[in-house]
């Protein structure tokens, strides 16, 4: 019997699938495997439609819809809803490309959940951009790009058909070396010669994740997988980045934000810094009312600061997170 898809938040098929996902969410906890049965399931629902348009399949979701779906999942099972928000992040960019060919062969067996893909992205977003020497490379080759480096934080790369990473054009000839400036995406296949990744990073939490490096050791890529490119700071400009959500207002998305972030928290011990003299606060959840530094954040730093807590900075098991 299949299972009925979710066409809105308010769908009694979002409980129903939701209740299923938290009966396993303890077991996935402890075991740290890959969810692949709960992300089977989510595609039974139709949850990958939310995110795409009709012409591929979709169900066009608006934004607040979206918002409200990831709270019920997040509450059912962190870990599923954290690689659906790399799934979707991929689908978002493919399907703001213009290569046609390329949205043509991937986004509907995206959205019917027949494909996995996800994001190497965060090498742009951090301190690494800032590098003499670009922690991930692009070469023009024959037919397509050279890709050499690595990206560090990429959620299910050994699960993935296709990674959306991001790379920056170096030049090698002798007369000019080093980047040009330019950058580009591609819906890179994980079974090209010279894609390798290595054992995930055993994180404090959502370590069925699978969080961790992407290697790419001269990985020859056809231009018919490019997603965006050649153009400067690809991540301000590119066709698939969010658009402002004009339906939230400022409070109500932090709020959204702070729940996500305190289910995730909540899950384990934090250690808060203590003040300057000397005061730590223990093991204390943190408090919105008590962190108002957190209250008027800038908008822009919402995605970076959740990225931080769930990809890295003191969040690998053995070093201490501080707020």
């Amino acid at each position: 019997m299949s299972s009925p898809k979710i066409t809105s938040p308010d769908d009694a098929a979002l409980s129903e699938l939701c209740s299923k996902l938290s009966e396993q969410a303890g077991a996935l906890d402890r075991s740290g495997d890959w969810p692949k049965e709960q992300l089977h399931l989510c595609g039974e629902y139709g949850v990958y439609e939310w995110f795409l348009d009709p012409t591929w399949g979709g169900q066009a979701w608006d934004e607040e819809a979206i918002v409200r779906g990831y709270l019920s999942l997040s509450a059912a099972c962190l870990t599923t809803a954290f690689i659906i928000t790399q799934r979707s992040g991929a689908c978002r960019r493919i399907a703001g490309s213009e290569n046609q060919q390329l949205k043509e062969l991937m986004l509907p067996d995206l959205a019917a959940g027949k494909l996995f893909s996800t994001v190497g992205i965060s090498h742009l977003t951090t301190s690494r951009q800032f590098l003499a020497k670009p922690v991930l490379r692009a070469e023009r080759s024959s037919g397509g790009f050279l890709l050499d480096g690595f990206s560090p934080w990429v959620t299910g790369a050994a699960h993935a058909q296709h990674i959306v990473v991001a790379a920056t054009m170096v030049e090698n000839n002798g007369s000019t070396n080093g980047p040009t400036g330019e950058q580009l995406l591609v819906a890179l296949p994980t079974d090209l010669p010279g894609v390798s990744t290595p054992e995930p990073a055993e994180l404090v939490g959502v370590t069925a994740s699978g969080t961790g490096e992407l290697r790419l050791d001269q990985v020859e890529v056809d231009e018919r997988w490019l997603v965006t490119g050649l153009v400067i700071e690809i991540l301000q400009v590119e066709r698939g980045d969010p658009k402002p959500c004009h339906g939230l207002d400022s409070q109500y998305r932090f709020q959204v934000l702070w729940e996500f972030m305190h289910r995730l928290l909540g899950q384990i011990p934090i250690e808060l810094a203590g003040d300057s003299a000397g005061h730590g606060c223990g093991n204390r959840r943190p408090q919105i009312a008590q962190h108002r530094r957190w209250r008027h954040q800038d908008k822009a730093m919402e995605s970076p600061l959740l990225e931080a807590l769930v990809k890295g900075l003191g969040y690998c098991r053995g070093e201490p997170l501080f707020l």
